[in-house]
């Protein structure tokens, strides 16, 4: 959802996004369809959304500023639902000892 979000341009926000499977669809508003478009464009020069495809559905004035709606849809090519493997934390080794010998004479000792 990453590649979403890098993908919007000023202008436009999203109200809805919903996938099932591998199927993406977005609702959202606009100042102007061509940010709608330019939304779309985006979409489209992302590897994992290869059919993005949708439009402007309709206008609604809000105060002074007039608001687009748009619906849009896709596939996300690259769905891959499995759970990252944990890794395992790394054990913190201890400083191996120095074993003597048995009968040996200590270091230093006798010297």
């Amino acid at each position: 959802m990453d590649e979403v979000s890098k993908a919007l341009p000023d202008l436009v926000w999203l109200e809805k996004l919903d996938y099932r499977g591998n199927s993406i669809s977005i609702d959202g508003k606009a100042f102007n369809p061509p940010a709608v478009a330019n939304f779309l464009e985006n979409l489209k020069r992302v590897p994992a959304f290869p059919g993005a495809e949708g439009g402007v559905c309709g206008m609604r004035r809000r105060g002074r500023r007039q608001l687009y709606c748009f619906k849009l849809s896709f596939i996300f090519s690259t769905l891959d639902r499995r759970r990252p493997k944990r890794r395992r934390p790394r054990r913190r080794r201890r400083p191996r000892r120095r074993r003597r010998l048995q009968g040996a004479p200590a270091a230093g000792a006798g010297m």
